[in-house]
């Protein structure tokens, strides 16, 4: 997996440092998978994606993918 990547919270896509788009994931809302107001965001040792999202007052973990 490539640590250089970068998440922008507000649209959940992750970009190389170069500002390729790699990844997007997750929509507005209060299903699984969407957030409403993410504030918060940790990739674990597997490559999963941890979303904190304060508005629906939970926390979401996105399964790893490779890159």
């Amino acid at each position: 997996m490539n640590l250089d990547l970068f998440l922008l919270l507000c649209h959940d896509q992750v970009f190389t440092p170069e500002g390729e788009l790699v990844l997007k994931f997750g929509s507005n809302g209060e299903g699984n998978g969407q957030f409403n107001a993410p504030t918060g965001v940790a990739v674990d040792i597997n490559g999963n994606i941890i979303v904190a999202d304060w508005g629906n007052s939970r926390i979401q973990v996105q399964d790893a993918v490779q890159y």
